[in-house]
């Protein structure tokens, strides 16, 4: 056996390697961190706490701050940030502390390994911390029994005990759970934050990437910091220095916000010749149809909810300024009526771009079926042609005349 064997460390992911470790690292959720921050300034921090919000948001990163900073040294110059130097840090960040327990309820659903585990457990004091943490992930996966199990000792814990529970999925926690911690919501992070940290880390990682492979980047994470880093760190591992359009279409699914606007216009101003055009333009540079598909039904709801309410929160999706000024602009072009025509018509074609035989078609026919084009087929749906052809048809009485001298006779109708 060689001797001189040495093991090569794997390198860290980058949403490792960028966890924020002190509050003023962060990404977003302001609103929270400097709730925590007042609290542990004042030394009023609660028993029990309830992260709530999408994944990838920080609901972890500031669970874990806040068991640092009730438990480790300060950080020289601050009353708040833990001193990531000190023993009690370190192994906190590198999740081997005794007295930071974290549990992954989605995969410990029962009853029993709550009460091993957690009642149990909290029952004994910190093993060299001040503070004993139980960070339990995912917390709505916790089985009725569990629930019911944890909740006596969630209501009166020991005084050397904090809860933190985190969830994505809100409605499926006990009401009286919920009322026994301090809820916090995590919200999506935003356009111009999440591309300030995107081009922080490249640069620190020395890749030059271009703005609208960003924007890809950002549309594509939908507001998850993490899924954002990790598509950063999919675009890093292919070895190029620039990160070009090119280079990220053999990653991200190749569709663009300004050719999926452009096109989206094209439909609401009933433009078929462009919008047909488009398609054909945009399959030659690669696009992926149902991608661009995905993302037509996106804006266009977008600029439905934008023609309705007239606020940008309500659209549930970050732009850049210019594409923001866009999407005001359409939702002055039409009416929500037809919106919601146009979007169940996309929807319909959307679900059958999987199956068809040219990935492009169903788009195709969508932009036809809209626009009414001359001879296209009507959009009459079964509960209007179905009238009609079960309608009573009457028939007209035939007179039969013969020469002057004959009668008339009178052919009465069957019923």
């Amino acid at each position: 056996m060689n001797e001189h064997l040495k093991l090569t460390r794997i390198p860290m992911a980058l949403y490792h390697k960028y966890r924020p470790q002190r509050f003023a690292d962060t990404v977003g959720q302001d609103h929270i961190k400097q709730t925590l921050m007042n609290q542990i300034r004042m030394d009023k921090v609660a028993h029990a706490y309830l992260f709530f919000g999408p994944r990838g948001v920080g609901k972890t990163t500031l669970a874990r701050l806040l068991a640092k900073a009730v438990n480790c040294p300060k950080e020289k110059g601050s009353d708040v940030e833990p001193d990531n130097t000190s023993q009690a840090a370190i192994e906190i960040s590198e999740s081997r502390s005794l007295d930071v327990i974290e549990i992954d309820a989605a995969s410990h659903t029962g009853v029993d390994h709550v009460r091993e585990h957690i009642i149990d457990n909290a029952q004994f004091r910190p093993t060299s911390l001040p503070y004993k943490v139980f960070i339990i992930d995912e917390v709505h996966m916790l089985s009725t029994s569990a629930f019911n199990a944890l909740l006596k000792t969630l209501e009166e814990p020991p005084a050397h005990v904090i809860f933190i529970l985190a969830t994505t999925e809100l409605h499926k926690l006990p009401e009286t759970i919920i009322s026994r911690c301090q809820r916090f919501t995590f919200h999506k992070i935003n356009y111009e934050t999440l591309k300030a940290h995107i081009e922080s880390i490249a640069t620190q990682e020395g890749v030059v990437i271009e703005p609208g492979v960003v924007d890809r980047i950002i549309n594509k994470s939908d507001g998850c910091v993490r899924d954002a880093i990790s598509l950063l760190d999919q675009l890093i591992a292919t070895g190029e220095q620039t990160i070009t359009a090119d280079v990220a279409s053999l990653v991200l699914p190749t569709s663009f916000v300004e050719e999926t606007l452009a096109f989206c216009a094209s439909l609401i101003h009933k433009d078929i010749s462009t919008a047909l055009d488009q398609l054909f333009s945009y399959r030659e540079k690669g696009l992926d149809a149902k991608q661009l598909g995905y993302d037509t039904i996106e804006l266009l709801r977008a600029v439905m909810m934008l023609s309705l309410s007239k606020s940008e929160e309500h659209v549930g999706i970050d732009l850049s300024e210019p594409a923001k000024e866009t999407l005001a602009e359409l939702s002055q072009s039409i009416s929500a009526y037809e919106l919601v025509q146009l979007i169940d018509i996309v929807m319909k074609r959307y679900t059958e771009i999987t199956s068809a035989p040219m990935p492009q078609l169903p788009l195709e026919m969508a932009v036809v079926e809209w626009c009414g084009a001359s001879g296209a087929i009507p959009t009459t749906t079964h509960a209007n042609t179905v009238p009609a052809l079960h309608a009573k048809k009457t028939v007209t009485p035939i007179t039969k005349t013969t020469d002057s001298s004959s009668s008339t006779a009178t052919v009465t109708p069957i019923t």
